[in-house]
């Protein structure tokens, strides 16, 4: 096995991990939605332009599309962060176990894509 494809591998289980003990950190956190929402995403940013800082992209074309995945994910965060503070956290991740099956479905109606 080369060492990407190792390295990826581990990347994805320690991101599991890490997943995996969201609901726990949001319910330990004593904030409204709101308020959780904006501290997690100045860390995040943070996080980001010290990623950015580190590790500079060569060539990188952000474009409109790289900007509206932006949108989305930064929504797709804020919902998750909300949901977890205003229902249980089963609820949310029985929810969130649905995407891959989501995300099929609309890669074969949208595109065409066979398994």
């Amino acid at each position: 096995m080369d060492h990407r494809r190792r390295d990826g591998l581990a990347l994805v289980a320690v991101a599991t991990l890490l997943w995996s003990l969201a609901g726990l950190f949001v319910r330990l956190i004593d904030l409204p939605a709101w308020d959780l929402i904006l501290w997690r995403s100045v860390f995040a940013g943070l996080a980001l332009l010290a990623i950015s800082i580190l590790r500079p992209a060569k060539d990188l074309a952000f474009g409109w599309i790289g900007l509206g995945a932006s949108v989305l994910a930064a929504v797709t965060m804020a919902a998750y962060a909300a949901s977890l503070t205003l229902t249980s956290v089963a609820n949310v991740l029985i929810v969130y176990a649905t995407l891959p099956f989501v995300s099929a479905g609309l890669a074969w109606l949208l595109l065409g894509e066979r398994s």
